[in-house]
C-alpha cells in the first residue's frame, strides 16, 4: 500500500512529518503518476490554520501584487480589513473574483492587463518569463490566503468547539491531466479528520464552494460555477473535528447529511434557474479523497485540537514524496 509523506519545517528550522496512507482508485493512480521524483521547494508555504485570524499575510501579498503589476490605483486589489462577518465574507468574495479576473487577464493576450504589463516594461520575451511567474505566484498566494481566512473569520466571530484547520499544496503544477468522467462518482462533500484530497485544479468556484460562501451574487451577476476539470499534482488535507475528541474517535457528518444540506440550499435559492441540475455528476461537488491521515507514534491518542496545535507552527513544506 503506497504512502504519501510531507516533510514540514517551522520558521525556527524545526522539522516534522505528516504521513498519509493512499487509497486504491483510478484518481489516485493518475495523481500518483505525477510523483516520479520527490518535490522540493523551500518557498512552498503550508496553509495550516489554528483558528487564529491574521490579515497581515494576505495584505502583504496584495501589496506585493499591486506593486509588481504597476497598475493604476483604481484597479488595485483592495486590502482586507475586518469589520463584521457578512462584510468580511463579501470582501473576501470580491478579492477572490478579482484574483480570477486578473490571472485570466495576465495569461490572455487580448486582455487589458496583458497589454498593460507589456507597456510598463514587464519582460514578455517569453510567455514563461520570471516576471510573469512572480506576479501569477502572488495572485495564487492571495487566492490561498483568501480561502484560509474564509474559515478563520467565521471561527473568530462564532467561536466553537470544532476545529476546521487545513493544509494545501496548491502550486504543484508540474503535472496535470484532464479529469475523466469515470472518477466523477468519487467526489464527496464529507470528510473525516486528516483526510487527503485532490486539490482544486480549476480556476473559479464549484457549486459546493459557492454554497459554502453563499456567493449567490456570483450567479446572479452572470457568473457561473466551474467544476473541477483537471487532476493535478496539488493536494488539500482537511483536519476537521471536535477539539476535545481523540482524532481516531471523531465522527464528522455523513455524506448523506452533507448532500441533504446541499439539496436544501439548491432548492431554497432556486439554483436550477441558473441552468444547473442538482443530481448531475458533472457538478463535481466537493473533492476526491485519495488518502487518510496516519499519525506519528506519539499522536495516536491525541485529540483533534492537540494535533492541529502541534502542526500549526510548521509553515513550510520542504519535501513531498511517495514512499
Amino acid at each position: 500500500m503506497k504512502k504519501f509523506r510531507l516533510l514540514l519545517e517551522s520558521e525556527d528550522g524545526d522539522t516534522t512529518y505528516i504521513n498519509y496512507t493512499l487509497l486504491d482508485n483510478e484518481a489516485v493512480d493518475i495523481w500518483a503518476s505525477f510523483w516520479d521524483n520527490p518535490f522540493t521547494d523551500p518557498n512552498q508555504t503550508l496553509c495550516f490554520s489554528s483558528g487564529k485570524v491574521s490579515t497581515e499575510r494576505l495584505n502583504g501579498l496584495i501589496d506585493k501584487f499591486n506593486t509588481e503589476s504597476k497598475i493604476e490605483e483604481s484597479r488595485h486589489i483592495p486590502r482586507f480589513v475586518m469589520s463584521s462577518l457578512p462584510e468580511d465574507i463579501a470582501s473576501l468574495n470580491k478579492i477572490h473574483s478579482m484574483f480570477e479576473d486578473y490571472e485570466d487577464q495576465i495569461t490572455n493576450e487580448s486582455g487589458w492587463l496583458f497589454e498593460h504589463l507589456k507597456s510598463v516594461g514587464i519582460n514578455w520575451s517569453t510567455r514563461f518569463s520570471c516576471d510573469i511567474f512572480q506576479i501569477i505566484d502572488s495572485l495564487d498566494a492571495i487566492n490561498e490566503n483568501v480561502h484560509l481566512l474564509e474559515s478563520s473569520v467565521k471561527d473568530f466571530y462564532y467561536p466553537k468547539s470544532y476545529t476546521s484547520a487545513w493544509l494545501s499544496l496548491p502550486f504543484l503544477k508540474q503535472g496535470e491531466a484532464p479529469l475523466p468522467d469515470s472518477v466523477k462518482n468519487l467526489f464527496q462533500l464529507s470528510d473525516q479528520f486528516g483526510d487527503l484530497f485532490l486539490g482544486y485544479a480549476t480556476r473559479g468556484k464549484g457549486l459546493s464552494h459557492i454554497m459554502k460562501d453563499n456567493d449567490l451574487d456570483l450567479l446572479r451577476s452572470g457568473g457561473f460555477a466551474t467544476p473541477q476539470q483537471f487532476i493535478s499534482k496539488g493536494v488539500i488535507s482537511l483536519f476537521s473535528g471536535n477539539k476535545k475528541t481523540k482524532w481516531s474517535e471523531n465522527k464528522n457528518s455523513s455524506e448523506e447529511y452533507e448532500r441533504k444540506l446541499f439539496n436544501e440550499w439548491f432548492d431554497k435559492n432556486d439554483i436550477a434557474q441558473f441552468g444547473y441540475n442538482k443530481k448531475s455528476l458533472d457538478n463535481c461537488l466537493g473533492y476526491i479523497k485519495i488518502g487518510e491521515f496516519e499519525p506519528l507514534d506519539f499522536q495516536r491518542d491525541r485529540t483533534c485540537e492537540e494535533i492541529v496545535r502541534y502542526y500549526s507552527k510548521y509553515n513550510f513544506v520542504v519535501n513531498a514524496e511517495m514512499i
